[in-house]
């Protein structure tokens, strides 16, 4: 998968949650400490998300990270490797 399909993947299981649970764009940026803009551009795929920023919506909405961030993933992968 290249880094475009990702982003799209990622942003659509970003859009499948604040669809189903009704979450506004803009309670998800506030409560992670971010620009509704900047959850504007993770949905359309334009920008990915952080491993912080996957990590803290992992925290606070209980989904998981490493479908957010690819990063995660690789981290999460590596350290499974290490053990």
């Amino acid at each position: 998968m290249n880094s475009t399909e990702q982003a799209n993947a990622q942003a659509e299981y970003l859009k499948n949650f604040l669809t189903t649970q009704k979450v506004r764009q803009t309670a998800l940026a506030n409560a992670i400490g971010v620009t509704p803009s900047l959850i504007g551009q993770w949905l359309r795929g334009e920008r990915t998300i952080s491993v912080a920023k996957a990590v803290e919506i992992e925290k606070l909405y209980h989904l998981d990270a490493a479908l957010l961030s690819a990063d995660v993933k690789l981290a999460r992968d590596s350290m499974k490797r290490k053990h």
